[in-house]
């Protein structure tokens, strides 16, 4: 019976040693051929070395790492992650076509240039609502209140700026852009949000941030 045992054990510890031999063979030409083990950083050391994107496909599975998400999804994030950092909607072309490169495109846009309004905004029954504070969304209390329907009598020139952008964001018909006079980029925001409610990929020629023209283009080619 020990006899027995003995073989097993010694049969055991043989077809271990030969897995973790071909994973650590695995591992190591991997290595050799400058893969990337995993995923973890990888988009961060490729953005801020300005490697080219497609190096997110040299990320490999650790041999000895059996969890998910599997190497293609690794791959697309390393993508999408670089896509961000670099704020470079072209990267995301990369993903394309694919609702996760939409996902893509939309989060290399810039934010708004110019005085703010207030945080988490949304549009409703005709008027924008933010939170002024951090202390008013904990609190559930949007308290910034914005009527789609009196832009003209509203004299902060900022909150009159997205009144009319609301207007063009939400009401079908509406589709002037000519009122919104703060800054270039509230303009460039409203001509964005103009293409997309209409699909009309000619207005993104009118947004002269680059960024934003592109996405715009983009999100309206792949639509």
């Amino acid at each position: 019976m020990i006899h027995l045992l003995k073989k097993l054990t010694i049969g055991l510890l043989f077809i271990i040693a030969l897995f973790a031999g071909s994973k650590l063979f695995l591992l190591g030409w991997y290595v050799f051929r400058g893969h990337y083990i995993g995923s973890e950083g990888v988009s961060e050391y490729i953005a801020s070395n300005n490697l080219d994107p497609l190096e997110c496909n040299k990320i490999e599975l650790n041999p000895f790492d059996f969890a998910y998400p599997s190497r293609g999804s690794r791959r697309s994030g390393c993508i999408h992650g670089v896509a961000i950092l670099r704020k470079d909607p072209a990267i995301c072309q990369l993903l394309m076509p694919s609702e996760y490169g939409i996902d893509c495109i939309k989060n290399t846009l810039p934010p708004v240039e110019g005085p703010e309004i207030g945080i988490n905004c949304e549009d409703r029954d005709n008027k924008m609502f933010c939170y002024s504070s951090y202390d008013a969304l904990l609190a559930h209390n949007q308290d910034i209140v914005i009527d789609f329907t009196t832009c003209e009598k509203i004299t902060d020139i900022n909150k009159r700026d997205w009144c009319y952008i609301g207007r063009v964001r939400t009401i079908p018909d509406e589709k002037d852009c000519g009122n919104v006079v703060l800054n270039q980029d509230h303009k460039d925001f409203c001509i964005y949000a103009l293409a997309m409610k209409t699909k009309d990929a000619g207005l993104c020629q009118n947004i002269r941030h680059e960024t934003r023209r592109m996405a715009c283009e983009m999100l309206l080619t792949e639509y």
